[in-house]
């Protein structure tokens, strides 16, 4: 017994040890990663595929290159960060980068945060509250240094740290030292214009887990949704001036005080990515014009005094992105207009009850979503602009903004209001929904009449189908049902059925060899089509129905496990009752 026991288990540990060991060998032209990604927006990332790798690109100050292989000896460049794939274990300096890995449904694999704090998914938060995501960095009087916890990542055996260039050379110095294993992956999605730029990083982060097709998926939605709002908007008449951000005192906030005076106002970019979505949503840049004669080929916001962008953001229609208060139900226009004694009450937005916080969705700490997963849902931003600048072309709920409350509106003030809205005709869906519905209209109408037809012939005597085993035909008898004239004629057919043994099915008569009959001997036309309603039934749910039609047409086809071919006679027989 054992000598019989003992080949088959040597044999069996030869074949494990040396994965055990060594790790997985490659195979020669295997393709390991079937489903691909490709930038179609982002400027800041590229990915090549070399069947056992991929080389993931990212451009920054820098250029940062990752071989992600899915077998060890992969042949990866030598001058490239090696990690296998997929990962099981990621962490984040940015709340961002969270957002990135839930959209592609794997937040489970998420095990530090720099703030657990700043977390605002709810399911999330559970898993911070039990310990399942720690708090990346270390602390000091109580608040965060952004400096990251080697400590933790070896705690957690983190595989993958999604960072920022600045943070990543600190965690590189820790695994160098042997601190931890982490490999830190940079993330550059501050530097992309485009909000669907932004959003497209998702794909990115997939590559890591070899989730190519989901991230796909996920961004095709994202970018036609968003195409849709851009569409709604750029339909609409109205084109309101708006303003972005707020004066604050920064060193002041830096060092966890507030000071009202020395007020500085960081307006966005004109390239930057949230006024392309104010152009998107069908608005222009109230302080564009504050940006004359500057070098703004980048995306930074610009410092400016509150004095200097005063003549703009009084004339700005809507006011957003202000971000004024942690708690915002006991908030008001009113309110706003006193903040910090600063002159707001002369803003035609807050005369006009025009200023609008992202605020909408925030946790117990009162940090906002917005940061966490609203730039990997630029097309749900965007819908919810384009209901703010055009309140007729948008009607589903706030999720990240929200709206203040309104005070008296000054007599002699003009507001802004678009009252265009889509035409009776406009049913604001993109035209693969409008082909979707179509189609999907005229399918059923189809299946109505169909089945009325099939009802029909059967009363008539003439809608059966053949017995046997196999409901093939269901179509035919449709087709038969459409071509016959009312007279209650039908065609003779010939089938030529063969099993998978070789011997024709004994329903099917008669043989090749029978003759077809003629319009002048009627009684030998073989009795093919007999009737019973529950056989019509089977037939119409039966899934060959596509073989049917190809029969119909002499063509060849499979039909559970059958070679079929149907030829009509092309003549008439007439039947009798």
């Amino acid at each position: 017994m054992c000598k019989s026991i003992l080949p088959p288990l040597v044999f069996l540990l030869l074949a494990v040890f040396p994965r055990i060991c060594f790790g997985a060998a490659c195979i020669d032209g295997k393709d390991y990663f079937p489903s691909k990604v490709s930038p179609s927006y982002s400027k800041n990332w590229q990915i090549s595929y070399h069947n056992s790798y991929k080389l993931l690109t990212v451009f920054s100050s820098s250029q940062y290159q990752y071989a992600l292989k899915a077998c060890d000896d992969a042949p990866v460049p030598s001058d490239a960060v090696v990690l296998s794939v997929p990962i099981d274990s990621v962490a984040s300096t940015e709340t961002t980068f969270v957002g990135y890995v839930s959209v592609i449904n794997q937040a489970n694999s998420l095990s530090a945060v720099m703030n657990t704090s700043f977390l605002c998914d709810p399911a999330l938060r559970v898993r911070a509250d039990d310990g399942l995501i720690a708090t990346l960095c270390l602390l000091s009087g109580g608040y965060c240094t952004y400096t990251v916890n080697s400590a933790v990542l070896n705690e957690k055996q983190v595989d993958v740290v999604l960072t920022d260039s600045y943070t990543a050379s600190s965690i590189s110095e820790g695994a160098a030292n042997g601190e931890h294993s982490s490999v830190p992956i940079v993330i550059q999605e501050t530097t992309e214009s485009h909000p669907l730029g932004r959003a497209e990083w998702l794909k990115a982060v997939a590559a890591l887990y070899n989730l190519e097709a989901t991230a796909n998926s996920e961004f095709d939605g994202i970018a036609r949704r968003y195409a849709d709002a851009n569409r709604a908007a750029m339909s609409a008449s109205g084109r309101p001036s708006v303003m972005v951000n707020s004066p604050a005192n920064y060193t002041a906030f830096e060092s966890h005080s507030w000071d009202a005076t020395d007020l500085t106002w960081y307006a966005a970019g004109p390239q930057s990515y949230i006024v392309r979505l104010i152009k998107d949503a069908g608005a222009t840049y109230a302080f564009e014009a504050a940006f004359a004669g500057m070098n703004t080929t980048g995306l930074a916001s610009f410092p400016f005094s509150t004095s200097t962008l005063a003549t703009y953001a009084t004339a700005a229609d809507v006011w957003i992105n202000t971000d004024f208060y942690p708690a915002l139900e006991s908030a008001t226009v009113a309110q706003v207009a006193q903040r910090d004694g600063a002159a707001y009450s002369a803003y035609k937005s807050v005369q006009c009850s025009a200023v609008v916080p992202r605020d909408g969705l925030t946790n117990s700490y009162g940090f906002v979503a917005f940061f966490e997963s609203g730039v990997v849902q630029p097309d749900v931003v965007l819908w919810e602009l384009v209901r703010i600048f055009h309140p007729n072309w948008a009607t589903l709920p706030f999720t990240y903004y929200f709206p203040l409350r309104p005070s008296t509106k000054p007599s002699d003030v003009s507001c802004y209001a678009d009252t265009s809205a889509p035409s009776s005709g406009d049913s604001g869906l993109s035209g693969g929904e409008i082909a979707g519905i179509v189609i999907g209209c005229a399918a059923a109408v189809a299946l109505i009449i169909g089945g009325a037809m099939f009802f029909v012939g059967y009363r008539r005597g003439y809608a059966a189908i053949p017995s046997g085993p196999a409901p093939r035909t269901s179509l035919d008898v449709m087709a038969l049902i459409i071509a016959l004239p009312p007279a209650r004629a039908r065609p003779c057919l010939s089938c030529t059925a063969l099993t998978p043994g070789g011997d024709f099915e004994p329903e099917c008569v008669p043989p090749p060899s029978t003759p077809l009959v003629s319009s002048s001997t009627p009684a030998a036309c073989p009795s093919m089509w007999r009737g019973r309603a529950r056989k019509l039934v089977a037939a119409l749910l039966a899934p060959p129905h596509i073989a049917g039609v190809a029969m119909a047409m002499r063509v060849p086809v499979s039909a559970h496990g059958h070679r079929a071919r149907l030829a009509w006679t092309g003549q008439w027989t007439r039947l009798g009752a």
